[in-house]
């Protein structure tokens, strides 16, 4: 899922300081992008809001102080995602978070 953010993440930020957070808040931003489209029932839209929403941020790092708060924050929040929804257990199939899959319809008319 990041691996195309990493060439722009080099290019950006040479110094390697937020280079380093960024990497390290990688998996937090995943398994949040993941439960949200899980708990959408596999909606795409909330997923891209919610990325629109982070990009949103970038215009205002020029004004506001650069902080840790937001990075926490995000690690924070991921944990208690993880630890709310027991996300190491299988969830049953009726879970609204499992996708239901399309069962295949015959087609009446034709012959085998």
């Amino acid at each position: 899922m990041v691996i195309w953010h990493i060439p722009n993440d080099l290019v950006q930020y040479q110094h390697g300081g937020y280079l380093m957070v960024r990497i390290a808040l990688y998996p937090a931003i995943t398994i949040l992008f993941s439960w949200i489209y899980n708990r959408t029932g596999g909606s795409i839209w909330p997923v891209a809001i919610f990325h629109a929403s982070m990009n949103s941020m970038n215009p205002l790092m020029g004004i506001f102080p650069i902080t840790t708060a937001g990075s926490i924050m995000l690690v924070v929040f991921a944990i208690v995602v993880v630890l709310y929804d027991r996300m190491w257990r299988v969830l049953p199939k009726d879970h609204p978070a499992v996708v239901q899959e399309a069962t295949p319809s015959i087609s009446s008319g034709i012959a085998a």
